[in-house]
């Protein structure tokens, strides 16, 4: 903090060495003959006399002595240095369980040994002096900010008034969301409450924290509200982010849905196209949060690939006595990358009434899960008067294949034969009645491409949204049940998933 301004009491702290007890005291000392070793004559023999206790000093001396060692071989490497260095590094890296004490030992002896001239420019590094910048602030700014040192104001050292506001904006488009909102948590889980905010230009103090996030309901027929942070309420789904819009006043027609791949950590980028409140039939749609386990929220939804784009089909039937509104939803991490492509909209639901959505889907292939991979979606809805609901649903096969994976059958042929037999996977389904055209028909409405057919056999080849390809031979004998089902691709986590989806879709 003061260099070159104390340096005249470097010989009176050497001279007192047999007093220094503490070991923050001897860490502070060691740091200080290693800093200024080419400017004391008998460095060597005072960090002699630690080394000789160095397994039974505490790990903060060890580390400055390990420090302080290299730091007088680089500056004077003579015969007794080099002694020295060999054996703390021989303490340091043999004799210790300290992982910290061992890894920096290590890069040390890599860095002595291969360049030390580029030790000497990390080890040897110029200090940068230390300020205190708080004189730059204005009196008057100093006083407002102490008045608020429990607040969001001394973190981004602006005054309350520059990014608060008193009173929550009408936003009248998801386009004109701001994402920026300060969160207090009230206790319960899900009693969120969240407070709109101008943008502030600070960096994300919250991002590693991978808690849930949820967002308080704008009131019925405004646009969504922004999104904030809470602590992880439930240990299975530590990476949620739970965001998303409120329910508008009508339906309004889908736009486009954006390109999936991007990462976009706060789903912002696509909520500029909201989604349609659609009619879906109910009965068409698998139950995966029933009204018991739900707090009177029934809630339907399946997974499907429309028009080259993942669509999450949705209804909610409303079941309580009370209405039921500001619907949100977001997903956990999951093997396919899969996140919400736009606010949630759905109407008020009054007892009694449903009500449905068509959620179009983006895929982050950088934020996906790593393998293994796993066919199950965890997701979070957040109601209003229900709070946060949590339910399972599977990822279907079906849904995360992409139209790019037809191959020419020379290529699918080169290949197959050219994939290792771990990155294959044989079974046998009884399929009555099978012929190879019905079956040809149904893996292509599911998402497959056939590329080549054989008298017994069809070869099949698909591409998901990872980017992983999916080939598929299906052998039948005519008049026989039986269809051998042989799967290949190069991730062989994906293909139990592949065969169970080849299976389900002929069936």
């Amino acid at each position: 903090k003061y260099p070159n301004k104390y340096e005249s009491i470097i010989s009176t702290l050497c001279e007192n060495l047999d007093t220094l007890d503490e070991p923050e005291a001897k860490a502070s000392m060691v740091w200080i003959i290693g800093e200024y070793a080419d400017r004391i004559d008998n460095a060597d023999e005072l960090l002699e006399t630690f080394l000789e206790t160095f397994p039974e000093e505490t790990s903060p001396v060890q580390l400055q002595l390990l420090t302080a060692t290299v730091k007088l071989f680089l500056k004077k490497p003579t015969e007794k240095p080099q002694q020295m260095i060999q054996l703390v590094l021989s303490n340091a890296t043999q004799e210790t369980d300290n992982p910290d004490l061992r890894d920096r030992a290590y890069i040390y002896w890599r860095l002595l040994s291969t360049d030390p001239e580029a030790a000497k420019d990390v080890i040897l590094s110029e200090k940068p002096i230390i300020a205190d910048d708080t004189s730059a602030l204005e009196p008057e700014m100093l006083d407002e900010l102490m008045n608020n040192i429990g607040t969001l104001a001394s973190v981004y050292q602006k005054l309350p008034d520059t990014f608060v506001a008193r009173v929550r904006p009408m936003v009248q488009s998801a386009s004109s969301f701001n994402p920026e909102a300060d969160v207090v948590e009230n206790g319960a889980a899900g009693d969120v409450i969240a407070e709109q905010s101008a943008p502030v230009d600070v960096p994300d103090l919250l991002g590693g924290l991978d808690g849930l996030n949820v967002s308080a309901p704008a009131p019925a027929g405004d646009a969504p509200a922004p999104s904030g942070g809470a602590p992880d309420l439930m240990g299975d789904l530590l990476s949620l982010d739970v965001g998303g819009g409120a329910p508008a006043p009508a339906p309004a027609q889908a736009a486009p849905a954006q390109p999936a791949g991007g990462f976009d950590p706060f789903g912002l980028d696509s909520l500029s196209a909201p989604v349609s409140s659609m009619p879906v039939q109910q009965t068409e749609l698998p139950v995966i949060l029933a009204a018991d386990k739900g707090k009177g929220l029934e809630i339907r939804g399946k997974l499907e690939r429309s028009g080259g784009q993942i669509v999450y089909n949705l209804s909610f039937r409303n079941t309580t006595a009370g209405v039921l509104d500001g619907l949100m939803i977001q997903f956990n991490k999951n093997s396919f990358g899969l996140l919400p492509g736009g606010a949630l909209q759905v109407p008020a639901l009054q007892p009694g009434s449903s009500g449905a959505a068509k959620l179009p889907i983006n895929v982050n292939v950088q934020g996906a899960n790593p393998a293994p991979a796993r066919s199950a979606l965890q997701v979070a809805i957040k109601c209003s008067q229900l709070g946060v609901l949590y339910l399972s649903d599977t990822i279907s096969l079906g849904a995360v294949l992409t139209e790019e994976g037809r191959l020419q059958y020379p290529n699918f042929q080169q290949m197959w034969q050219a994939a290792p037999p771990a990155n294959s996977q044989t079974q046998v389904f009884q399929v009555a009645g099978a012929s190879q055209d019905a079956v040809v028909a149904k893996l292509e409405s599911g998402g497959l491409f056939c590329v080549g057919k054989q008298m017994n056999a069809a070869h099949f080849s698909g591409k998901l949204v990872l980017g992983a390809l999916a080939l598929v031979e299906v052998a039948m004998q005519p008049g026989s049940p039986a269809v051998q089902v042989t799967c290949k691709s190069q991730r062989v986590d994906l293909l139990p998933l592949l065969m169970e989806f080849v299976g389900k879709t002929m069936l």
